[in-house]
C-alpha cells in the first residue's frame, strides 16, 4: 500500500467524477526517460552588482563586486532542480544571439533538458544591484522572453509525460501568456500530472478573472506572505492558509526569517498543516531564496517524503541560497567577472 503522503489523490470533476492519482516515486502513471518537472518561465541574462549603499538620484557609488549568469524564476529553480538530481526540462523564449547561446550552454552544462526551448528577439536581461544589507533592487528588460509562447509539437509532449509542470506567475501578466499557461496547466493535469504556481511579485497586478483561471488549474501554489495577502487580502499565516486552500489544493507559505508553513486540504490523503522555523544563517544575498525554496520542496515531494519534510528541505535550500552570492544555492554555478573590484 502506497503512504499516503506519496500518492495525493484528487477528484477529477470530468466524465464520471473520476479520480486520478498522482504520480508516486516508485513507478507513476507516466514511465518516461524524460524530464520529472517542467519549469516554464523566464529565462534573463541576469547581471548582479554588490554595493555598499544604493545611491541616491544622480548620485555615484562603487561597485565591490559582480557576477554574470542565466537568472528568471523558473529558470533559477529549474537550475536547482537538476543539481539536486531531479529530471527537468525548461521552457522560456531566448534570442538567437550571443547571450542566448550562452544561456543554452549554461542550462545545458546543468543537466537540463532544453527541447521546449523557444526562440525570439533579443534575450532578455536584469540588472540587479544588492546593498550591505543584502537587499537587492531589479531593473530587467524582458526582450524574447516577453513574447507569447506557443504549444509545439515537442511541449505538447513534454506536458503530458512530466510528473510537476511549474508555472512562473509572470506568465500571468500577460493575457496571451496567461492564455497559453492555463491551457498548458490543463494538458498536464487531463493527463494525470501535478500543477505548481509560483506566484511571483507581480501576482498583485493580474487581473482577477485571469488569476480566477490560474488557480483552478493549480495543485501546489507557491506564494510568500506579500502575494498571499495580494491573493487573499489576508496577511496573517493561519487565516490566509484558510484563504488559499479554497482555491487551491496545496498551499505552501514561504515566511522569510519566520521558516515556511503548509496546508492540505481534505480532498488529498494527507490533510493538515504544518510550520517548519528557518534555519539560522547570516544573509549574504536574499537574490532566489524563494526560487530555491521551491526547488528543495518539490525535490522532496518527487522524491516521496512527508509534508512536513517538504518545508524542511525548501528551507535548507534557500537558506542556502542566502548564504552565498548568487541566486542558485550551488558552488560554480555563479560566473564572477570582477571579483574584488574597489
Amino acid at each position: 500500500m502506497v503512504e499516503p503522503s506519496l500518492r495525493l489523490m484528487r477528484r477529477q470533476n470530468g466524465k464520471g467524477g473520476r479520480r486520478m492519482g498522482l504520480k508516486t516515486p516508485s513507478g507513476g502513471m507516466n514511465k518516461t526517460v524524460g524530464p520529472e518537472v517542467l519549469a516554464i518561465g523566464d529565462v534573463l541574462m541576469d547581471y548582479q552588482y554588490w554595493v555598499d549603499r544604493f545611491p541616491q538620484r544622480g548620485g555615484d557609488v562603487k561597485i565591490l563586486m559582480s557576477s554574470c549568469s542565466p537568472g528568471g524564476s523558473a529558470a533559477n529553480t529549474a537550475f536547482s532542480l537538476a543539481l539536486l538530481g531531479i529530471r527537468c526540462g525548461f521552457c522560456g523564449r531566448i534570442g538567437k544571439d550571443a547571450a542566448g547561446r550562452r544561456v543554452e550552454e549554461r542550462m545545458r552544462n546543468a543537466g537540463l533538458d532544453l527541447s521546449c526551448m523557444q526562440y525570439g528577439d533579443d534575450t532578455g536581461y536584469t540588472v540587479t544591484i544588492i546593498d550591505d544589507r543584502s537587499e537587492r533592487t531589479m531593473l530587467s528588460f524582458r526582450g524574447a522572453a516577453g513574447e507569447p509562447l506557443e504549444l509545439t509539437a515537442a511541449l505538447r509532449q513534454t506536458l503530458q509525460t512530466v510528473r510537476v509542470l511549474l508555472l512562473s506567475g509572470y506568465l500571468l501578466a500577460d493575457a496571451a501568456q496567461a492564455r497559453f499557461a492555463v491551457e498548458a496547466a490543463g494538458m498536464t493535469r487531463r493527463a494525470g500530472g501535478l500543477v505548481a504556481l509560483d506566484a511571483s511579485p507581480n501576482i498583485e497586478n493580474v487581473p482577477p478573472d485571469i488569476l480566477r483561471e490560474a488557480l483552478a488549474v493549480t495543485d501546489i501554489l507557491l506564494p510568500n506572505r506579500r502575494e498571499m495577502q495580494a491573493i487573499t487580502g489576508v496577511w496573517e499565516t493561519g487565516a490566509g492558509l484558510d484563504a488559499l486552500l479554497r482555491r487551491v489544493p496545496i498551499a505552501a507559505l514561504k515566511l522569510g526569517a519566520e521558516g515556511s508553513a503548509l496546508g492540505i486540504r481534505g480532498e488529498y490523503a494527507e490533510t493538515g498543516r504544518w510550520h517548519i522555523p528557518a534555519a539560522e544563517v547570516t544573509p549574504l544575498d536574499t537574490t532566489g531564496a524563494g526560487d530555491a525554496f521551491n526547488a528543495g520542496f518539490l525535490a522532496s515531494y518527487l522524491r516521496g517524503e512527508k509534508p512536513e519534510d517538504w518545508l524542511r528541505a525548501g528551507n535548507a535550500l534557500a537558506a542556502r541560497a542566502i548564504s552565498q552570492k548568487g541566486a542558485v544555492p550551488f558552488d560554480g554555478m555563479e560566473e564572477k567577472v570582477c571579483a574584488g573590484v574597489g
